[in-house]
């Protein structure tokens, strides 16, 4: 391989890492934290350029792009960090707003069935504080209004978010969204997602059961103070979960590589990739909780 080839190796890589991080950039993935490390690591990549031109004509020259590689994902790691703190207010960062109210009577409803299909980008959801609602959506899109429907099945409101499953859910939503859902009645999730960052507030709803099924992302979930089961399946991603003081939980984990705080944060180890609150056998209220991932980061919190 001569030198015009090599450089061209290096400049492929490079351009392929800046297009990568532009792309998660803009589907709400990696935040402001990440370009401000970069900005403050620009010496670094000076001394890349240097290497290159020193090491160009030797057999090692094929460290250049390793290093590059390195220094990229470990700034990338570094600030995923500061890109875990939930901020305060929904900021939408794209072009296309749409507000949707459906107002319901839900008198003679007994629960609500929501199932949010999901492409690229960020999604929020809590309660609503108005009882004549049924939900309200917020968003701004590339794509514009996402499709909402709603179907009445007996004492069951469903509500069905975004596009169809697959690769087909790119064409449904892109972007973000915050969906608020009416507190007064039991409540099934079922949310399908490719990528992006989810915050699952249901503090002020009375969640029964949360099915969660991400190829990759970061979720941050408050299952409240409720008996329920959460389902989350992952490819790859980090889930928070937010738990109340008094509020026992037990984890089941499966996965190849999964990394997770259990342990310190007062859980019990009761059987293989099982965790618990040592009360929790006796406990008055108990969040079960499936947590499956290929390669995962799991906390636990408590507020």
């Amino acid at each position: 391989m001569n030198n015009t080839t090599r450089s061209q190796v290096l400049i492929g890589v490079l351009l392929i890492i800046v297009g990568v991080l532009l792309f998660f950039n803009t589907i709400g993935y990696i935040d402001r934290g990440l370009w401000q490390l970069l900005f403050k690591m620009w010496p670094l990549f000076l001394i890349l350029i240097g290497l290159n031109l020193i090491l160009n004509d030797t057999s090692i020259w094929w460290l250049v792009p390793v290093l590059a590689v390195i220094i990229v994902l470990s700034i990338v790691i570094a600030a995923q960090e500061g890109y875990l703190d939930i901020p305060d207010d929904f900021e939408f960062s794209y072009y296309k707003s749409s507000n949707q109210e459906f107002h319901k009577d839900t008198r003679l409803l007994r629960k609500i069935k929501l199932d949010v299909n999901l492409g690229l980008g960020r999604f929020y959801l809590d309660s609503l504080h108005k009882d004549d609602m049924l939900y309200s959506l917020h968003s701004r899109s590339l794509t514009g209004r996402p499709g909402v429907v709603y179907i009445n099945k007996g004492s069951t409101g469903h509500v069905k978010l975004g596009g169809t499953r697959g690769l087909k859910r790119l064409s449904g939503i892109v972007g973000d969204w915050g969906l608020k859902i009416n507190p007064g009645l039991p409540l099934d999730v079922e949310i399908n997602a490719i990528m992006g960052k989810l915050v699952l507030d249901f503090r002020g709803l009375n969640l029964n059961e949360l099915q969660l099924d991400t190829w990759s992302g970061v979720h941050f979930i408050y299952p409240g103070n409720n008996n329920c089961n959460l389902n989350i399946r992952s490819g790859v991603g980090t889930v928070i979960l937010y738990i109340p003081e008094n509020t026992a939980i037990k984890i089941k984990t499966e996965g190849l590589l999964n990394k997770h705080n259990f342990l310190r944060a007062g859980l019990i180890n009761v059987g293989e990739g099982i965790f618990q609150s040592p009360n929790f056998e006796k406990a008055p209220v108990k969040i079960n909780v499936v947590l499956s991932s290929t390669i995962g980061k799991f906390n636990v919190k408590y507020y």
